[in-house]
């Protein structure tokens, strides 16, 4: 391995002291093609990274540009959808106060006949109220002409015992006037 190293770094200085050579060979115009040629090398470099991290871009871009993509595919289906549901809840909300409207109106029907049968009713509540003190006074009467039925019979009942009583005092006297 030393040996190796040895090797290499003679050779090295060799093509070192060959390339100062070429150079001195050549003199300054060489030196100035030298620097001019890597100066283009250091910008064909730096060219070929911009390059390669726009490439890199680019393909990032297109990935998430597909990725956008896909997203947007995704929000469109889910828009549809929405609006799918929304058109159902409108034609629901249709249908909601179609019935509210029917109901509202079943009511406002129902205020009125029950403003005709209020006064219906009060009316027959006036008329009961008519007949319930005709019945009233009816009812105190049928108590006078009971209470003055209770009298007469038992008048009566007075009277036939007295008539009795006078019967037998008569049948009495007449005996005794007989005899």
């Amino acid at each position: 391995l030393k040996t190796s190293v040895a090797a290499t770094e003679s050779l090295q200085a060799e093509v070192d002291a060959l390339q100062k050579k070429i150079m001195d060979a050549g003199g300054a115009k060489l030196r100035q093609q030298t620097a001019k040629v890597e100066e283009i090398s250091n910008s064909l470099d730096i060219a070929t990274k911009r390059l390669t991290q726009a490439n890199v871009t680019c393909e990032t871009n297109e990935k998430k540009i597909k990725q956008t993509e896909k997203k947007i595919e995704s929000a469109n289906k889910d828009l549809g959808a929405c609006k799918e549901d929304v058109d159902d809840l409108k034609n629901g909300f249709k249908d909601i106060e179609e019935e509210a409207l029917k109901v509202m109106q079943a009511y406002k029907e129902a205020q009125k006949e029950l403003e005709v049968r209020g006064k219906e009713l009060r009316k027959m509540e006036k008329k009961y109220e008519s007949i319930k003190s005709e019945v009233n006074k009816i009812l105190t009467v049928e108590v006078d002409i009971q209470n003055q039925m209770e009298d007469y019979e038992r008048v009566i009942g007075e009277n036939k015992g007295k008539a009795e009583h006078w019967a037998k005092q008569i049948k009495a006297t007449e005996k005794k006037i007989n005899s």
